[in-house]
């Protein structure tokens, strides 16, 4: 579990450092719009990747949000402006050190079936409380939420199953 836990956040490390800064000023304006909407003052890197299908964010003292390299093609600003304040309310909350300790709990208490059902509940109601701040801060139309999700989901899967067939 020692390893698994060292290789990803190596796997995590060159995430950051193949990704590549996203440049247009409209997307930077929508992040600084959904950021002042969530009261972050700190200042937050948008970069692409072409490793990965969903948007994440990384970092606790860098923090950045990482989106697929179609994402922003694929969806509304509209949509886009919502993805982004998910994530930036993941920066809000500090989830990725949270998430952090919560590997090391798993790490240490790998042997315990309590410790990998708690442990997922945490991660599925971590994500519904961003949803939350979505919904409720975000000053956003429910149902372009609602679409963005779907669009992305469908727009994750589509490349799930391309990068299955070329590997």
């Amino acid at each position: 579990m020692s390893i698994r836990l060292c290789l990803g956040l190596w796997e995590i490390r060159q995430l950051r450092r193949r990704a590549f800064l996203i440049a247009d000023g409209r997307w930077e304006q929508s992040l600084r719009k959904a950021a002042t909407q969530l009261g972050l003052r700190r200042k937050i890197d948008l970069r692409g990747s072409v490793q990965i299908t969903s948007p994440l964010m990384i970092g606790v003292f860098r923090p950045m949000i990482l989106v697929p390299l179609g994402m922003l093609s694929n969806l509304s600003p509209e949509q886009v402006e919502v993805i982004l304040l998910h994530e930036l309310a993941h920066v809000r909350r500090h989830d990725y050190l949270a998430n952090l300790l919560q590997l090391v709990v798993e790490t240490l208490l790998f042997y315990h079936p309590l410790v990998w059902w708690v442990s997922n509940s945490v991660r599925r109601d971590r994500e519904y409380l961003c949803d939350d701040v979505v919904v409720h801060r975000g000053k956003i139309d429910n149902l372009v939420y609602a679409q963005a999700l779907t669009d992305l989901e469908t727009f994750r899967q589509k490349e799930g199953l391309d990068m299955k067939r070329i590997y």
